[in-house]
């Protein structure tokens, strides 16, 4: 088992997010950093068992959430450092990259690990 090292305010929205009964989960750069024992600097957490609409209001209690990555299911907390998310799929719809339709489907956490970039 590895030990992440977070800011208490992190660590205070986590609890929140489990006291509501949704499943936060660390990914990404900052289970990356903890292998190589440097301290987290890309901190995203995967919210399971929720809609973004019921993430952004549980957010909310903490500070100011920015709505621009919303159409990806990714949202920010102004002044901390983490992305929160849900998981989502894409469907390309058309030729160019960025011809995509967003779904935001509840999933296991194998399945969101599924859509993940291990690399």
């Amino acid at each position: 088992m590895i030990k992440i090292t977070l800011l208490k305010k992190i660590n205070e929205i986590i609890e929140k997010l489990n006291s509501l009964n949704f499943q936060p989960l660390l990914v990404g750069g900052c289970i990356r950093d903890s292998f190589l024992g440097k301290d987290p600097k890309d901190i995203d957490i995967e919210i399971l068992g929720c809609t973004i609409n019921q993430l952004e209001e549980a957010l909310k209690e903490f500070g100011k959430v920015d709505l621009i990555g919303k159409s990806f299911g990714i949202l920010k907390i102004k002044g901390i450092e983490a992305d929160f998310f849900v998981p989502r799929k894409e469907n390309r719809i058309g030729i160019d990259h960025k011809e995509f339709k967003i779904s935001f489907d509840q999933m296991t956490a194998d399945e969101a690990a599924l859509r993940c970039d291990l690399t």
